[in-house]
């Protein structure tokens, strides 16, 4: 899956500034250099991607959807030492966003399934309960708690949010569930 923060434009009156989903008074070479990063990301150009990322948070260092998009970059790029980096923009990520009131369950869910792969599974599972406090029917967080409880041996809880995420409409945690209990999907 490939998130990457949507943002809108706007003028407050002679200095021209930036509002995204999440933040207003951004400068507007922050904005540009973030929307120049996201654009490379999907063509898969990530060390570029990553510089425009920095670049912006040069700018405007508290910029939530650059630095959750750094974290994002570093994760595809998989570069020697960019797990490390990747972590610190993911936690860098939920600090913005829990000083500034930020709701976002896709930060919870996707730094949760960036803990899961590499096999912390506590720490993922902590993750996605934050984000299933702000969306407690989010589909995509209740099949990656089955996920986890699954690689973790717990396999009735596995099975009780795979439940859970059927009944918010999601055909993977119907897929995860009949795999689980060896019948066909």
């Amino acid at each position: 899956m490939l998130l990457l923060l949507g943002l809108t434009g706007h003028n407050l009156g002679a200095q021209e500034l930036r509002k995204d989903r999440w933040q207003r008074d951004i400068p507007v070479k922050a904005f540009d250099l973030n929307e120049q990063g996201k654009e490379l990301i999907k063509k898969g150009e990530y060390d570029v991607a990553v510089r425009k990322f920095e670049q912006a948070l040069g700018i405007k260092p508290d910029y939530y959807a650059v630095t959750f998009n750094l974290a994002l970059a570093l994760d595809f790029r998989e570069a020697k030492g960019d797990d490390a980096l990747a972590e610190d923009y993911f936690r860098k990520a939920v600090t913005i966003a829990e000083t500034q009131g930020f709701r976002d369950v896709a930060l919870y869910n996707t730094f949760g399934w960036f803990l899961h792969l590499r096999g912390r599974l506590k720490e993922a599972e902590e993750s996605y309960k934050k984000a299933l406090e702000l969306d407690p029917k989010n589909q995509r967080v209740l099949n990656n708690l089955g996920s986890v409880y699954e690689w973790s041996g717990d396999l009735n809880a596995a099975k009780r949010y795979y439940r859970l995420a059927i009944q918010a409409g999601s055909s993977k945690a119907r897929e995860n569930l009949a795999r689980l209990e060896g019948v066909r999907p």
